[in-house]
């Protein structure tokens, strides 16, 4: 018996010593696989995996994630994760790919968005590292053909800038990248960038971001406020690339005029060249540093552009506009109205030998807007189809001649319209008065869809195929007179 003890004990010190070799080779193995697994991966980047079942991505655990499937135009419900776990200091997310109208949206502190659409198959990776939400990039160059944008935007507000609110009140203000970002013309599945928003005076009005392009205002206490609104670069996953979209344009930065309480309306009607003045796409253009605009104000006891009085006469009132946002305050029967005027700078390129009867005349207008996009549900620019029984003739800017002669410009785009403003035709007689060639410039949109404001109308249910849509014209924009003159 006492022989065998000590085998015994031997034996347990064996069956130790190897459960402990068994854990330590564990442990070493599994801090291995954390790290090998963590060194597969960029930690300063987003990396995405996409098979056709399921879409991986994996980042910082400081970045966030949302997947959102869209339902209607303007309508996103979120998805979650199907799976998530830890990798070492990165998290990794595992989303089912049902390939139906899935976008992701991924955020962290100090970078640029990303975003994208999901897709059947590939492995893509984007740097955190772009913190200057100006950024351009691309050289011009994105998918869709949409290059060459002024990246504008659209809101809810009006047509002049303004909102009265009651005090204790709320307004949903929605805001749209003019150009969407969509995957493709037909099935519109969109992205928004973030929007940002900065008021002159927090106490009379407050406001509480619900997402990217909404949010919440709440009037506060009486007086006046202007909201100055941005948004940021976003880089977007569209047609298995990257894309970096742009800021918004610092020149058309939306500027709103909230006034709270007593004592405001909306009711003055502004007009000129006898139809309502709409600040939203009746852009002023002006070739010098500012430009000037007739308003007709039935009644207006003052008139102020830019802080400045303005004398009128006979109801009509000539305003000097600049280049950018223009505040308007206007006074009548002891209340008060704003509006945001936007002026633009163009420049016009003639290219004429002389002025004898016959000589080819060219004339390119660069700097008009792509005021009027197509916006999902809402409104299609129409192209110039002319055969069949529903011409159609897009939009394109056009020369006035003595008030009579219409001459348009060539069509080249459906949806660019600074693509359609150069004009080539043979000089007449009847052009020239005085030695001198003189005509306006008017620019004509046509669009399959609803009324020009329905935009506005766009609320939490979203918008539906408009299969319906009607085609509608009008002319926006306001430009001054140009003259040429025989050397």
């Amino acid at each position: 018996m006492s022989m065998k003890k000590p085998f015994k004990n031997r034996y347990i010190l064996i069956k130790i010593m190897l459960i402990v070799v068994v854990v330590s080779l564990l442990t070493a193995t599994g801090f291995l696989v954390v790290s090998c697994s963590n060194t597969n991966y960029d930690q300063s980047a987003l990396t995405i995996e996409f098979s056709k079942k399921i879409a991986t991505f994996t980042m910082s655990k400081d970045a966030t994630i949302k997947v959102e499937r869209q339902t209607k135009y303007f309508v996103k419900e979120e998805v979650l994760p199907k799976k998530q776990k830890n990798i070492g200091n990165m998290v990794q997310y595992v989303f089912e790919n049902d390939n139906s109208k899935l976008t992701f949206r991924v955020e962290k502190e100090g970078a640029i968005t990303k975003a994208g659409y999901f897709l059947e198959q590939g492995k893509f990776e984007t740097k955190f590292d772009k913190s200057d939400l100006d950024f351009i990039d691309n050289n011009g160059k994105l998918p869709n053909g949409m290059q060459g944008l002024e990246n504008l935007m659209l809101t809810n507000v009006g047509n002049n800038y303004f909102k009265t609110l009651a005090i204790g009140e709320k307004f949903d203000l929605r805001l749209y990248r003019n150009t969407a970002i969509v995957d493709n013309y037909s099935s519109n599945t969109s992205i928004e960038p973030d929007f940002n928003i900065q008021a002159d005076n927090n106490e009379i009005i407050d406001y509480e971001k619900q997402k990217e392009n909404h949010f919440v205002i709440t009037a506060l206490k009486q007086g006046v406020t202007q909201l100055k609104i941005s948004y940021n670069a976003i880089e977007v996953l569209n047609n298995d690339k990257f894309y970096l979209y742009n800021a918004s344009n610092k020149k058309r930065d939306v500027v709103i005029t909230f006034a709270i309480g007593d004592g405001f309306t909306n009711d003055i009607q502004v007009k000129t060249d006898n139809k309502i003045f709409d600040s939203e796409f009746d852009t002023v253009y002006f070739e010098n540093e500012s430009g000037s605009l007739d308003l007709d104000i039935n009644g207006a006891d003052i008139v102020k552009c830019n802080g400045n009085t303005i004398i009128g006469v006979n109801d009509k009132y000539k305003l000097a506009i600049l280049e950018g946002a223009n505040i308007v305050e206007i006074q009548k029967d002891g209340k008060v109205q704003y509006m945001t005027i936007y002026g633009a700078k163009i420049n016009i390129v003639v290219n004429a030998d002389n002025l004898n009867i016959g000589s080819k005349i060219n004339i390119k207008v660069d700097g008009i807007y792509n005021i009027l996009p197509k916006i999902s549900g809402v409104y299609n620019p129409t192209q110039k189809h002319t055969i069949g029984d529903s011409p159609t003739n897009g939009s394109y800017l056009e020369i006035v001649i003595n008030e009579n002669v219409v001459i348009k410009a060539k069509y080249k785009s459906q949806y660019y319209y600074s693509s359609n403003t150069e004009f080539e035709f043979d000089l007449k007689q009847e052009y020239i008065v005085d030695g001198q060639v003189q005509f306006d410039l008017r620019f004509f949109c046509e669009w399959w869809g609803s009324d020009l404001n329905s935009h506005r109308q766009i609320s939490h249910s979203g918008v539906d195929n408009n299969l319906n849509a009607k085609c509608n014209n009008t002319y926006l924009g306001c430009f001054e007179k140009v003259t040429i003159i025989k050397k």
